[in-house]
């Protein structure tokens, strides 16, 4: 099977090459890898709940993608054999180029002790909590199949913090930590150089960038990431991939990006990459669960809030009202953290006052903001229509109400995503906002009915 998977990598590169400007998206890579695997349009369709028509469509799409990229025609039948034959008249040619970086790597590396490369990292030196995230964490990264580990959430939930705790715990399990925020979304190819010159110093960064091939330059990596144990950092993914996007792909410009994952989850290596994200990078969906860890964080624990918060406040909250407060605040650590920073100095009598408005904070309006950006269409269209909805509403009370250009499938699946960031849940079989959800998306209607 680890064969099988790497073989698949080398023929999706090939096809990356071929098919540029161009490129594939989740829905071709999924029919590629799953033709690959030998199912049928059926199998596709049932194993990743998409109408059959639809993969029928798409694949027919394919094809003639491939057919017309590559001058010979290729379908469903002949896909593995071509490519099997393409990644056999490449072998040879590609040992001689990795037998001759080998020797010049050799004879120009020293091999380093442990080196820690925190960049922007966060401080957690006053981190609390998340044991049991921790734990999960730590039993994920041990699998040996293990590859990339993401983990999700809404907003200021702690995403950051939590996976920079964590690198610090494992420093002694790796020879390398390199941490980097994608935050000014750097090209694939500045993300690269950048890892090169830290595995060998005498590197040319801007000769990498201006003058290698993406290829190459992750040819290079990999072989460091066989050589040495490393745990790759990636903060803020979302920052390349389409904000309010259905599927969660790349951004115009980032699709190069989709080599490197590839390539880091699907070859033979001793390191691990794990990354944080607003959105849940679904591109990642359909590679092999052992390989593929996510983890969809939620607030902070209540304990671990009081000890946190509480010394900050000249009024002691009792516990009723911490348990509200947090509660309100869906237990996220930068609203608590705005909320108790605007009521620091507040006497305990006052404290009702800002716990009634803490959604009109300018703040904490701005990360809501940010984070409604982050939806697609159609899960802001259930986000408001549940904002209007007195007591919730049932799924099928939803789809007679959303617009008929989705799917039942599409429809499932964004009220699904809401629910895994925790601003949307479930009380039997209805489906309500978060308090604090509901009062901001209100909020905004009644400002847009002011503004028409």
């Amino acid at each position: 099977m680890i064969d099988n998977y790497y073989d698949f990598d080398r023929a999706i590169s090939i096809i990356d090459e071929v098919i540029k400007p161009s490129y594939l998206n989740k829905i071709q890579e999924i029919i590629l890898r799953q033709v690959w695997e030998g199912k049928t349009y059926s199998e596709i369709a049932t194993n990743f709940n998409y109408e059959m028509e639809y993969v029928k469509t798409k694949g027919y799409e394919l094809w003639k993608l491939l057919s017309k990229s590559f001058g010979t025609q290729i379908s469903k039948s002949n896909f593995v054999p071509f490519m099997r034959n393409q990644l056999n008249t490449r072998t040879e040619s590609r040992l001689l180029h990795v037998q001759s970086f080998e020797t010049v790597v050799w004879n120009t590396i020293v091999l380093s002790d442990k080196q820690l490369h925190w960049t922007t990292a966060p401080d957690v030196s006053n981190f609390r909590g998340r044991e049991l995230e921790l734990v999960r964490l730590n039993t994920w990264s041990q699998n040996p199949n293990c590859r990339c580990i993401v983990v999700s959430g809404m907003l200021g939930c702690g995403k950051t913090s939590l996976v920079t705790k964590f690198a610090k715990q494992v420093s002694d399990r790796f020879e390398y930590i390199i941490w980097f925020s994608l935050t000014d979304a750097p090209s694939v190819k500045f993300l690269l150089a950048n890892y090169l010159h830290i595995f060998d110093p005498s590197s040319n960064k801007e000769t990498d960038i201006n003058s290698d091939s993406l290829h190459n330059l992750l040819a290079k990596l990999i072989y460091y990431l066989r050589q040495h144990k490393c745990l790759l950092v990636l903060d803020e993914l979302q920052a390349i991939l389409k904000a309010g996007d259905y599927t969660a792909s790349y951004r115009q410009g980032y699709e190069e990006y989709g080599q490197l994952l590839r390539c880091l989850l699907s070859t033979q290596h001793q390191s691990l990459l794990i990354a944080t994200s607003c959105i849940k990078p679904k591109i990642l969906d359909y590679y092999s669960t052992d390989r593929v860890f996510f983890l969809n964080l939620k607030g902070l624990q209540q304990s671990s809030i009081v000890k946190v918060f509480s010394k900050r406040l000249t009024a002691n909250l009792s516990e009723t009202e911490w348990q509200n407060l947090s509660q309100y605040c869906q237990y996220n650590p930068q609203i608590l953290n705005i909320v108790v920073g605007s009521m620091k100095n507040l006497m305990k009598e006052d404290i009702a006052l800002v716990l009634r408005d803490i959604f009109r904070l300018k703040e904490i309006e701005e990360l809501l903001d940010r984070e409604l950006n982050y939806l697609s269409l159609l899960e802001k269209e259930i986000v408001y229509l549940l904002a209007i909805s007195c007591c919730g509403s049932t799924f099928k009370t939803l789809e007679r109400i959303i617009s008929n250009s989705q799917s039942h499938s599409q429809r499932l699946e964004s009220l699904n995503s809401l629910k895994e960031r925790h601003l949307v849940l479930q009380k039997d079989n209805l489906y309500v906002l978060q308090p604090l959800i509901k009062d901001y998306a209100r909020r905004k209607l009644i400002n847009l009915g002011v503004k028409n």
